[in-house]
């Protein structure tokens, strides 16, 4: 009986498993390109980052879904990234 538990057990924490980076970007707009491939390449499923963009700035990743607060000024700037369900 020990021994099932913990097979259920290992499969619901692999299937609950959630991969979250925080990378202080600095500035994204110009880095769009190497933040897909680490999303791609890490298997990420939230990102969060300092971002710079402002609301002119047009800003998506394939396979996720954004959801951004711009800066005011000259710093700052939120952008969240969630895999898109499937």
């Amino acid at each position: 009986m020990e021994q099932q538990k913990n097979i259920i057990d290992q499969a619901l924490s692999d299937t609950m498993r959630v991969n979250i980076i925080h990378w202080n970007a600095e500035g994204i707009y110009n880095k769009k390109q190497a933040l897909a491939v680490r999303l791609a390449s890490e298997k990420i499923d939230v990102c969060i980052q300092e971002t710079h963009l402002n609301p002119q700035h047009r800003f998506f990743v394939r396979g996720y879904q954004a959801y951004r607060q711009d800066r005011e000024g000259q710093k700052g700037g939120v952008l969240i990234t969630i895999t898109a369900p499937n």
